[in-house]
């Protein structure tokens, strides 16, 4: 009893048939031609003999096997319990001799490939079977195991099903007087509608995520925008303020609220450059700057908070050779700067920070720049080392609290040295603390372009006295922002909500410059640009491009408009006059 109701829940089991019917993927239909097509078809019927000659048409003898004979208690199943199962099942069931032929099916076989009965006896199974799932049916014919194995039968309309299969055990048959030969009952389910469905649940995975992922980065896009601006106007302000007429302590409170701007500015550069990074947006500028320069202006803007704690930091150029010009992108390599240096004078409470730098030619286009920050801080504990480079990760659980900061620095430091070809590894050094080294590549500049050098105010004055400025920003407080900074350098500016008052002002009026924000109402800066361009009379305009979206290739899509150049807000005094005096100086 216990037998035929294990035996009865087994078939319970496996008749189940998904009755959704769907069209599979199309196969190679030269593989229809290796199968060999039998002279007379095969046939089983109950014989009282184990082998039984029978001819369907002429009398002329062909295997029939007794049915009968395929069972038996020593199997656990017995022959009538057999017989249900091929008379009921919607499954695929068989009797099979592997690495043979069929040697018994049911009639759903034909139902579900196409074949004839004849045909899926007299050829080997494995003709069948697609090429790439061979090796795993042999695998499992050699180990037979009840489940496990899922492959592709090939269909008479030449496209493949997917059958899983599942070994229910072996059954006998005497062929000859005295021989006995085992062969599996097996049943196979069509799963090929599951497949697809699988398949297709991943391409819907796969594009929510992608979603998830555009989503992110679009709404980060205007998140920056929004934040950009009012920071713009947080830290031109600030420069704006006059140093010298205010006492030590309120020069100690400008000086914190300057550092916090740039801070703030550091954590949401991070922020945007991570999903920058996770949708393959994150590209490199090339531009000339000075490298041994930008060294010493990253370390300089530590150097106070280094002093106040009791630290030494030093700079020290290991050779001679580096170029005073290399063109790359001199804000991603400060980045990387400013995050080494950064950690290794928050993480230090005694002692001194160290920073070395050197580099060699690698070929006639190329430079390799290497630097070493050295730091004597609390060092990185053995369970820390694994998850450093991770984001979101420190090298302590209790530095984010004592310490702050978001865990996104070295994580996109690495990321940034691996865009620049280059690579960061770090060791702790033999007392305490440690050491970050890292290298990056940067195009020789054959020309030696000129690089950017301080403003005066003599030149200030010089240029941009009496310059005719057209500020197109949907931003009212970036326009007001804007103009008093160059109304106080001289500059007579003309305000412009959107990009079509912009084009209009440029059609009735004459500009020495305009400056364009990317991001605006009716008409974007791009779109404006292109239309300016096509301007008779401005062909030769300067039109600088300004955006505080950082997510998109917004200087690309700039310069592709028309536009002379680009600048990312929040913009500082010294880098628009810089920027408009090059072309006033023309």
């Amino acid at each position: 009893m216990l037998k035929f109701f294990t035996v009865f829940m087994s078939l319970l089991l496996i008749t189940y048939r998904d009755v959704a019917a769907t069209q599979p993927q199309e196969f190679d239909t030269t593989r229809a031609s290796q199968l060999t097509k039998p002279s007379q078809p095969f046939f089983l019927e109950e014989q009282s003999s184990p082998f039984n000659l029978t001819k369907i048409e002429d009398n002329q003898p062909v295997e029939v096997f007794n049915v009968s004979r395929y069972g038996g208690a020593q199997y656990g199943i017995r022959s009538e319990e057999l017989e249900y199962l091929f008379e009921n099942s919607k499954d695929l069931v068989c009797i099979i001799e592997f690495g043979g032929c069929f040697k018994r099916i049911n009639s759903m076989w034909t139902k579900t490939t196409g074949w004839d009965a004849s045909i899926l006896l007299e050829t080997p199974y494995m003709n069948f079977i697609h090429p790439d799932d061979v090796n795993n049916t042999l695998e499992y014919e050699k180990n037979f195991v009840p489940t496990g194995l899922v492959n592709r039968f090939r269909c008479k309309n030449n496209t493949y099903r997917y059958l899983d299969w599942i070994g229910l055990h072996k059954t006998s048959v005497s062929p000859n007087e005295g021989e006995e030969m085992q062969y599996p009952v097996t049943i196979a389910r069509d799963i090929t509608v599951i497949k697809k469905l699988e398949k297709e649940a991943r391409r819907l995975q796969f594009e929510d995520v992608e979603a998830l992922i555009n989503a992110k980065a679009k709404f980060l896009a205007y998140t920056s925008h929004e934040m950009r601006s009012p920071l713009t106007g947080i830290l031109t302000m600030l420069e704006q303020v006059n140093m010298e007429k205010l006492s030590t302590e309120d020069q100690e409170c400008l000086k914190i609220a300057k550092d916090s701007g740039f801070h703030l500015l550091s954590i949401l550069n991070n922020m945007l450059n991570i999903s920058k990074m996770e949708s393959g947006k994150l590209t490199l500028e090339n531009t000339p700057f000075d490298p041994v320069d930008t060294i010493h202006q990253v370390v300089q803007v530590f150097k106070k908070g280094a002093q106040k704690k009791g630290l030494a930091i030093n700079v020290y150029n290991r050779s001679s050779n580096i170029p005073p010009s290399l063109i790359g992108d001199a804000t991603k390599f400060r980045q990387i700067l400013f995050n080494l240096i950064g950690n290794a004078v928050k993480f230090t409470n005694e002692g001194d920070v160290s920073v070395f730098f050197g580099g060699n030619v690698v070929s006639e286009e190329k430079f390799m720049l290497e630097g070493e920050v050295k730091d004597t801080g609390i060092g990185i504990s053995d369970e820390a080392k694994e998850g450093l480079f991770k984001s979101f990760q420190q090298g302590h659980e209790y530095t984010s609290r004592l310490f702050g900061g978001t865990g996104l620095g070295l994580h996109i430091t690495k990321k940034l040295c691996e865009l620049m070809d280059g690579e960061i590894c770090f060791k702790n050094a033999e007392n305490k603390g440690c050491s970050f080294m890292f290298k990056v590549y940067f195009q020789l500049d054959k020309n030696l372009s000129p690089l950017k050098t301080p403003i005066i105010k003599k030149e200030i004055s010089k240029f941009l006295t009496g310059a005719k400025i057209l500020i197109a920003d949907d931003d009212e407080l970036i326009r007001k922002i804007l103009s008093k900074l160059l109304t106080t350098a001289g500059c007579i500016v003309y305000p412009a909500s959107n990009g079509q008052e912009a084009v209009t002002a440029c059609e009735k009026e004459h500009f020495d410059i305009v400056i364009m924000d990317g991001m605006m109402p009716e008409l974007n800066g791009f779109e404006a640009t292109k239309k300016i361009r096509k301007l008779s009379d401005k062909k030769s305009l300067p039109i600088i491009g300004l955006s505080g979206d950082s997510t998109t290739n917004d200087s690309e899509n700039f310069l592709k408009s028309g536009a002379n150049s680009y600048l990312s807000k929040p913009v500082t005094s010294d880098e628009i006059y810089q920027e408009m005096i090059k072309y006033l100086q023309k």
